[in-house]
């Protein structure tokens, strides 16, 4: 039968979990191993390779992977690319099959003869599965950010700033032989992603669906995870609370703090296709612990100087089109609170810290160092969606744009609401 062949080789190679490891605050812990009887396989790694979510996840190098799908797989995804098929991922020495494997992306969705994004369920077909800590991995593959280095900064932007975002990390892979290119790892919104954040939670994770909001039916949230302690409750509840139109409500069901922050850094990093812009991209979690909800980005990929389609030519600024600062604040929670003027007082002052800490972050240095990393990967990548010419002219651009716009925001919060 024919395979089409995806390797995934890493540079530096992950290790299995084994009993008794636990998550670190920063980096959690790697992958444990049960192959089952369904023709599942499995090669241990050594441990000394400590391979863990802040390794998969950092800018000190770029991975490679690789996948196996059977002719049928294909066949099925070419049926259904959303439902996931049988394959294999091999990540340094260690293999794992089967898992599942699917294609992934709305507008940046490609066929396995272009340049697919794809999700890997490690723990699809076997339980437990698990690869450096992780049960899930997703691979963007960067169609319209010609920087390929948007999702990376925007999210630890997002966490810096004091609201809970992926993790991502970068890989090159080959499919069938041939190379695909390199992609963006980034962190699934699952389990492990709420462990992570909230330790100890054992309450939901919800994904919006597109123009789902708080004050309509409230029955318009796809529920992606359940813990032990889940209570089908806490989402109504949030509905009522800022359905009341009051600052009371508000903070009585959502975190106060990375609430404001999660607003704040949609703005400093200007997320177009976000929550405050369009209602697109976010996921909410609902911590047992606190009973309070809080809201954490997604589709990160047309963040700070965005521009459709892709271009080489344009100037380092934001079109209006795609511009927070004058098409901002749509979503229920942010339109309150920029027309509330106690709750604008919250919102602005803690804007005002994001774009110190956006500051203090050094950004235009990130920027450069993750060019450092990929950039020889982006010109020479076979599968490239734009002419590599327009990775130089996007991350210079970056440079220049991430270093002026703590003051673009200062400037703007002293406009008012």
């Amino acid at each position: 039968m024919h395979r089409l062949v995806v390797t995934v080789f890493a540079l530096a190679a992950c290790r299995p979990q084994v009993a008794g490891d636990s998550p670190d605050p920063d980096t959690m812990d790697p992958p444990g191993d049960s192959a089952g009887d369904s023709g599942a396989s499995t090669e241990w790694v050594p441990e000394s390779d400590g391979c863990t979510p802040g390794t998969l996840f950092s800018l000190e190098r770029v991975h490679a992977f690789s996948l196996e799908l059977s002719q049928a797989s294909i066949d099925a995804l070419e049926l259904s690319p959303d439902v996931y098929v049988p394959g294999a991922v091999t990540l340094g020495q260690r293999r794992l099959e089967p898992v599942g494997v699917r294609l992934k992306g709305n507008s940046s969705w490609q066929w396995i003869d272009a340049k697919p994004a794809w999700k890997i369920k490690l723990d699809e077909y076997v339980d437990g599965w698990e690869l450096c800590g992780l049960e899930r991995i997703t691979m963007s593959n960067n169609v319209w950010d010609t920087s390929m280095m948007a999702e990376t900064l925007a999210y630890r932007a997002f966490r810096e700033l004091g609201s809970p975002a992926p993790r991502t990390g970068y890989a090159t892979v080959q499919l069938n032989g041939s190379a695909l290119g390199l992609y963006t790892i980034v962190e699934a919104m699952d389990a492990d992603f709420v462990h992570h954040r909230w330790p100890g939670s054992e309450g939901g994770l919800w994904e919006m669906s597109r123009n789902c909001d708080f004050e309509g039916a409230c029955d318009c949230f796809d529920l992606k995870w359940a813990g032990d302690d889940f209570d089908a409750t806490a989402l109504t509840r949030a509905c009522q609370g800022v359905a009341e139109h009051t600052v009371d409500g508000l903070w009585r069901v959502f975190d106060r703090e990375p609430m404001l922050a999660f607003l704040a850094a949609e703005m400093v990093v200007n997320h177009p296709d976000s929550y405050t812009y369009n209602l697109n991209n976010w996921h909410m979690v609902h911590d047992s612990l606190t009973d309070r909800i809080s809201l954490s980005p997604w589709g990160a990929d047309s963040t700070f100087i965005y521009y459709y389609p892709p271009s080489g030519d344009h100037p380092c600024q934001v079109w209006d089109r795609y511009d927070n600062f004058t098409d901002g604040y749509l979503g229920d929670v942010s339109y309150f609170c920029r027309h509330d003027a106690t709750c604008w007082a919250q919102l602005a002052e803690a804007t005002l810290q994001a774009a110190d800490r956006f500051e203090a972050m050094g950004m235009p240095a990130l920027v450069e160092q993750t060019r450092e990393l990929i950039g020889d990967h982006v010109h020479a990548d076979p599968r490239i969606a734009w002419p590599a010419d327009y990775f130089d002219h996007k991350v210079d651009c970056l440079v220049e744009w991430t270093a002026q716009r703590p003051d673009a925001v200062r400037a703007w919060v002293a406009t008012g609401p």
